[in-house]
């Protein structure tokens, strides 16, 4: 037999309430109340743990029928890997969201958070129980931490390829832009604000964008614009500074899966292209 487990440090103690019930107020028969509850539920002896009722839903998760369940313990069922483990929960006995392992189904491991009541029934001291399957919270949880670390990996990996596209354009002397939220802006590379001879900024107003392309080539570059078919055009380009520079651009749209088309350009100088300054005269 069993040892009787200890006295817990801290338990509710439930006794049926003294006095009658307020007038009209409705009976309630426990067994209806306690078969009915959503959670999985067992009344057992404290001693020895000895399962006197339990509920459907109790039924449910173990995977036992009410048959095999009742006049037997839990240590017995398996759900107690030992007398011991049980003795050690009763014992102190933990609070609702603490963390335990019980095990169902042949040994399937299941955790739970359990809420344990102590009953005194005439001379016999019962334990009620009722608890939460918790596996697919903590599945889902870690889960999260995977997906998380993922995404930071991912992240700092994209940050290297950035730093290194930015070096890449810098060395080649190339440049790109792509579309903004709104019409009236894009958003350009530093290779490109770099090679424009623009000083750089968070988004450029496509005004200013195009406003360096000499205007016998402007028709060119804007049929390339709309067209975005990827042909290669060759241009002037009037720095601030009164600078031209001949460069090559292609233009189209991205084809990311998922994401929304945007559109984006590419320019370079033009290997034959030749640099002079204008004269003050010549750069209005």
């Amino acid at each position: 037999m069993p040892e009787a487990a200890p006295e817990p440090v801290s338990n509710e103690q439930v006794s049926p309430p003294s006095g009658p019930a307020p007038e009209g107020a409705p009976t309630l028969p426990f067994d209806t109340i306690f078969m009915a509850a959503p959670l999985p539920a067992s009344v057992s002896r404290w001693h020895d743990g000895c399962l006197l009722s339990v509920n459907d839903a109790w039924l449910k998760i173990t995977g036992l029928s009410r048959e095999a369940a009742i006049g037997r313990t839990t240590v017995e069922l398996g759900h107690w890997r030992d007398i011991a483990e049980r003795d050690r929960f009763l014992r102190h006995l933990p609070s609702p969201d603490d963390l335990q392992v019980l095990h169902f189904n042949g040994g399937e491991a299941h955790r739970v958070r359990m809420h344990a009541t102590a009953l005194e029934a005439g001379s016999e001291k019962l334990l009620l129980i009722y608890f939460t399957e918790i596996t697919r919270e903590l599945e889902a949880k870690a889960a999260l931490v995977m997906s998380n670390e993922a995404l930071k990996q991912a992240n700092v990996a994209l940050q290297q390829r950035v730093e290194l596209h930015a070096v890449i354009e810098k060395m080649a002397r190339v440049g790109h832009w792509t579309n903004a939220e709104n019409d009236d802006e894009v958003f350009w590379s530093p290779g490109l604000y770099e090679i424009a001879g623009i000083e750089p900024a968070d988004r450029i107003r496509r005004m200013l964008g195009r406003s360096g392309i000499h205007a016998d080539d402007k028709a060119a570059w804007l049929a390339a614009r709309t067209a975005m078919d990827g042909r290669e055009v060759t241009y002037r380009w009037l720095r601030p500074d009164g600078a031209m520079r001949w460069f090559r651009t292609r233009i189209g749209q991205t084809t990311v899966a998922g994401n929304p088309q945007t559109d984006f350009g590419v320019a370079w100088p033009s290997n034959s292209s030749c640099c002079r300054r204008l004269p003050p005269a010549c750069r209005e």
